[in-house]
């Protein structure tokens, strides 16, 4: 089975594996443990496990997952090989900050969306290029001013970084 990278604060763990008529499930282990903590779906070889908002999931954490062949529970089914993955947390990075040019610029996920607020304001929302760079103008940073860069995944900002306006 092969698992597609998962940012911490997305709905799916979403994989790739045998297209088979009974290969219907995929199951979320914690790294190393045989209880499953969560149960997907396996459709035309496509893997969708849904994590959004599961408090099981937690943002740096491992997790194994297997497809299964034939039905979930039943003592005949087979647990496919192990393929582990992690929660990552999304990347963000903002660079130094100087008041009297106005300007917010760092770097996130590809074509990530970034949540810049002053002074604990939210002020706007840029979309970063293909290459994750993003920028743009900020009104109201003055020197001294905490600028808060977050990075959105799904519906929500998990990771942040800071810099105090010069």
């Amino acid at each position: 089975m092969a698992v597609n990278r998962f940012l911490y604060g997305e709905g799916y763990v979403n994989g790739q594996t045998v297209s088979a008529a009974n290969v219907t499930n995929c199951r979320l282990y914690r790294k190393g443990e045989t209880s499953a903590i969560l149960t997907g779906t396996v459709v035309d070889g496509v893997a969708r496990i849904y994590v959004l908002n599961n408090p099981n999931i937690i943002k740096g954490e491992q997790y194994d997952v297997r497809a299964i062949e034939g039905v979930p529970n039943a003592p005949d089914s087979i647990l496919g090989m192990i393929t582990t993955i992690t929660a990552e947390i999304a990347k963000i990075t903002l660079n130094p900050v100087v008041a009297s040019v106005g300007t917010v610029s760092g770097t996130t996920e590809n074509n990530g969306q970034v949540r810049i607020s002053v002074d604990g304001v939210n002020k706007t929302t840029f979309t970063a290029n293909a290459n994750g760079e993003y920028s743009g103008a900020v009104s109201g940073i003055n020197v001294g001013s905490t600028v808060k860069a977050e990075a959105k995944v799904g519906s929500i900002y998990p990771s942040y970084v800071e810099q105090i306006a010069t």
